[in-house]
């Protein structure tokens, strides 16, 4: 086991066919005592929006996916799927109005976060024109 840090996480990659299997070793202190644990074969996922921010050697371990913007059905069904809470019709209700402003889908979370079982379409348009005007 590499000498780390307490707290650090050491990572080690070999990259085949696509992805990348990690080993990751660690030793973490808790009230004096010291914990040693290693992950074999892991496998490390990244995202960003960005990737001109990201350092060259950084981003040469990763393979690069260049995502499609959802249509405006598969965002609806996301809405569905990210309010389990919700009644289906409500779900779509608020993804129809994130759709129009900016589609995204936190969005959707955090509006439905703020809607009621039992509001309905003019509270729900209520609720998004007032996270518009200050969000």
């Amino acid at each position: 086991m590499p000498n780390t840090s307490n707290g650090l996480i050491s990572i080690s990659c070999i990259s085949e066919k696509s992805i990348t299997s990690c080993d990751i070793r660690s030793r973490y202190s808790i009230q004096r005592r010291s914990f040693d644990f290693e992950i074999k074969d892991a496998k490390v996922f990244g995202t960003c929006n960005e990737i001109n921010q990201l350092s060259k050697p950084l981003q040469s371990r990763f393979r690069r996916l260049h995502l499609p913007p959802y249509t405006k059905e598969q965002f609806l069904d996301i809405a569905v799927k990210v309010c389990p809470k919700l009644k289906e019709e409500t779900s779509r209700m608020i993804g129809e109005e994130v759709w129009n402003t900016d589609k995204d889908v936190r969005d959707v979370v955090s509006l439905s976060k703020l809607i009621r079982k039992s509001d309905g379409p003019d509270e729900i348009e209520a609720i998004m024109r007032t996270l518009t005007k200050y969000c």
